[in-house]
């Protein structure tokens, strides 16, 4: 050792706690000496811990933490050990993995912070009635937050759970999708469930829901409610407007807590739009009784590896080469002439239901709305006004569930159209701002993957296929009889043409 290295040696009176805090084969002394350069050799119940003094004294302090959580009947995992060691890292005096004031007890665990920012998270939540978390995923942002929703209500401090978030990721309409309202909505809620499951019983969640105890619901629904006695959380808060986040927040009742969640790093509203998150945040931190908790890549706490991924999307970095990559970027022009010159703009909303996609094609919601932005170039004025789509992007059961309860098919379909439910009001009335909602489309992935392959075309490629002939069908397009079918593959040729798509009519396959 060097002059300024020192050793300590540590003492563990329970051989028992001593070899769970050891870990298998040592390796939780392995990650302790990882992180801190120090040395650890251990000898039965004692541990020696050498190297420069500030590195041993965090690693002294991150393994006699873990000892008392293993005292306390705590659990000890390399998740754990991770988290001791951040706080130990930290050198705030305050914190400290097995303190009492930052456990949050539910029915099924007790979930503890793993790092410095979510121990001051936690406390910020108890101590204000408004809390806004920003950071990156696996932070434990909402994670922490429903936990703490759970236990507020277990202590009669509130009276029931309101946990929202915008139901798709670049808009709030849910669309026309057939089935009842949870049916509609559930897929994009399915984070805040997965929360809660940690937390309850199964049984006792769906008894609350029913009761309306724990309320479920798209950020759409808060409008017009005021929000008394509850805790309410909102997820995915960066992909609100400036609107709907003033409007979530003035939802606020008497004897309510609010915590807001989101990633401002990770906004899917269009370029136009300002997140409401940002703008929240900007308004109202400072303001008394509103809390604002960052979190940073070291707070992830999920397997390290999302940690180095989050700080190296942080870092700018130029454009890679496009090399062995199709160019999807092209120049369109309408194939059928707008009347008078008249541009009508579609909004488009994409809902990816299956990860198949994502995986297959990182840039799939872009490939699907330059489909559809293409295709509506050529048919708008069939509309003549501003209009509005939803697609989904599934998988096979998805849509075989849809073909048999709306078309008695027992089977998938590679697209399907379904127009809005409902009387809407005639062409060119006053609809405000609101764009025409025209109808969705549900796409499944394994049977446009068969399908590209038996055709000779790219995923891609047959994926822009299916969005051009889903939003004709929705435009009144049809190729059940001859004369529409032929007109309806003319134009179709026409706009895959543009996008570098081949024929698909050659052999007459959709």
């Amino acid at each position: 050792m060097s002059s300024a290295d020192i050793s300590r040696v540590l003492t563990f009176a329970d051989n028992r706690l001593a070899q769970q805090l050891y870990g298998e084969y040592d390796q939780h002394l392995t990650m302790v000496q990882e992180a801190t350069g120090v040395q650890v050799r251990s000898r039965g119940n004692t541990v020696e811990l050498a190297g420069p003094e500030g590195a041993v004294l965090r690693g002294q302090e991150a393994l006699q933490s873990l000892y008392r959580m293993l005292k306390q009947g705590q659990t000890v995992d390399t998740g754990t050990v991770r988290a001791a060691l951040r706080f130990a890292v930290s050198g705030d005096a305050r914190l400290e993995l097995s303190d009492q004031d930052v456990t949050i007890a539910t029915r099924k665990r007790k979930v503890k912070p793993r790092t410095p920012a979510q121990a001051d998270y936690i406390r910020n939540i108890r101590a204000h009635k408004l809390t806004f978390a920003l950071g990156p995923a696996g932070t434990g942002k909402t994670y922490l937050a429903v936990a703490a929703a759970v236990a507020a209500m277990a202590a009669g401090e509130v009276e029931r759970l309101v946990l929202s978030r915008p139901a798709v990721e670049a808009g709030e309409r849910i669309g026309f999708l057939p089935g009842d309202m949870k049916e509609k909505v559930d897929p994009y809620l399915r984070p805040l469930y997965d929360a809660l499951g940690d937390m309850l019983p199964a049984d006792l969640v769906q008894r609350q829901i029913d009761a309306g105890s724990i309320e479920i619901a798209p950020l759409a629904f808060m409008r017009g409610r005021t929000l008394a006695h509850a805790f309410v959380i909102l997820d995915e808060a960066q992909n609100t407007s400036p609107q709907q986040m003033m409007m979530f927040l003035t939802r606020f009742g008497e004897g309510s807590r609010m915590v807001v969640c989101g990633d401002p790093d990770q906004v899917d509203l269009p370029p136009s739009t300002a997140s409401g998150l940002a703008d929240a945040v900007r308004r109202l931190e400072g303001v008394p009784e509103i809390a604002v908790q960052r979190f940073s890549a070291a707070d992830v706490v999920r397997d390290p590896l999302v940690g180095r991924i989050v700080m190296a999307y942080a870092k700018p970095t130029s454009p890679p080469p496009a090399i062995g990559r199709q160019q999807t970027t092209v120049q369109l022009q309408p194939v059928i002439a707008q009347p008078s010159g008249v541009k009508r703009s579609l909004e488009v909303e994409v809902a990816v239901d299956s990860t198949d996609w994502t995986e297959r094609l990182p840039d799939v919601e872009q490939r699907v709305q330059q489909a559809a932005q293409a295709a509506w170039k050529a048919v708008s004025d069939t509309v003549g006004e501003d209009a509005a789509v939803a697609i989904l992007l599934a998988d096979d059961p998805t849509l075989a569930n849809l073909n048999s309860r709306f078309r008695g098919i027992d089977k998938p379909t590679n697209v399907l159209s379904f127009e809005p439910e409902g009387e809407l009001p005639p062409m060119g009335s006053d609809m405000g701002d609101e764009p025409r909602h025209i109808g969705d489309i549900a796409i499944a992935y394994e049977t446009v993957s068969r399908e590209a392959i038996a055709q000779d075309k790219t995923l891609a490629q047959h994926l822009s296929h299916m969005i051009v002939h889903g939003l004709l069908h929705l435009v009144g397009y049809d190729h059940q009889v001859t004369e529409d079918r032929n007109r309806m593959e003319t134009i179709e040729r026409a706009i895959l043409a543009e996008l570098g798509v081949p024929d698909p009519y050659d052999e007459d396959t959709v």
